[in-house]
């Protein structure tokens, strides 16, 4: 991790992503811009709370989309330990941490590492249900919901329902209930 990190803050460095810092500065009398959708609007909201706290600087918006980068790594490596074990999460997370293109994306102000986190957030809660049947089915409500949430900020969060309509129909199956 520490050497992804490393190698995420010594890569030459550009201002991608900057209109999406323009749409969150703070600025008297505006506020992020209700016309956008989804996973972006998310987005703007999170990097408007860090320029209202920290101020309007492009470093800390960037410093902030590397903590989420972390933060997405430390989720994607709970999901995958927990779906397949521990060698692939090993695996996953080193290439996580070595990819180009995920250490590019971690300082590039964009709305994809969020939408991983969630992502993989959702994906983890599911495979909890799926692994242990003996929680209630409240939670598998709450994953519903989630999986609809993320499916609302992007087309792509389609591919967990796959997930949760197996995890459900077998936990169902197991409990005698379908």
């Amino acid at each position: 991790t520490v050497a992804g990190i490393l190698c995420a803050v010594w890569m030459p460095k550009d201002n991608k992503g900057a209109e999406y810092f323009e749409l969150a500065c703070v600025k008297e009398g505006s506020g992020v811009p209700k016309l956008l959708h989804g996973a972006t609007y998310l987005y703007l909201q999170f990097l408007h709370v860090i320029c209202r706290f920290l101020g309007n600087e492009f470093i800390y918006c960037v410093w902030a989309q590397m903590i989420l980068y972390l933060i997405t790594a430390v989720v994607i490596y709970a999901a995958v330990r927990r779906m397949f074990g521990v060698l692939p999460a090993l695996v996953t997370i080193s290439f996580l941490m070595f990819s180009t293109h995920l250490t590019a994306e971690s300082r590039k102000l964009s709305p994809n590492i969020l939408f991983l986190l969630l992502f993989f957030m959702t994906l983890h809660m599911i495979i909890t249900c799926m692994k242990n049947e003996s929680y209630p089915i409240a939670l598998y409500i709450i994953s519903g919901i989630a999986v609809g949430v993320i499916t609302y900020l992007d087309v792509t969060g389609i591919i967990l329902l796959l997930f949760f309509a197996t995890s459900s129909k077998f936990s169902y199956l197991k409990r005698g209930l379908l």
